[in-house]
């Protein structure tokens, strides 16, 4: 099973630490944004991002 984290960097690197500690080999999608901005504020990308890792 292949886990994908979404990563806002602006969060602070504690979040990608605790990703790499609790997930054997996570796949992290890297986004120079706050929490959710991604998401919330370019949801046509964020569908694109979803879409391509799901097919």
């Amino acid at each position: 099973m292949t886990i994908h984290v979404f990563y806002a960097k602006k969060m602070g690197k504690q979040y990608l630490e605790r990703y790499k500690k609790y997930f054997k080999k996570p796949v992290i999608h890297e986004h120079d944004m706050r929490h959710e901005e991604f998401f919330g504020v370019h949801p046509k990308e964020w569908c694109a991002l979803v879409e391509e890792i799901c097919l």
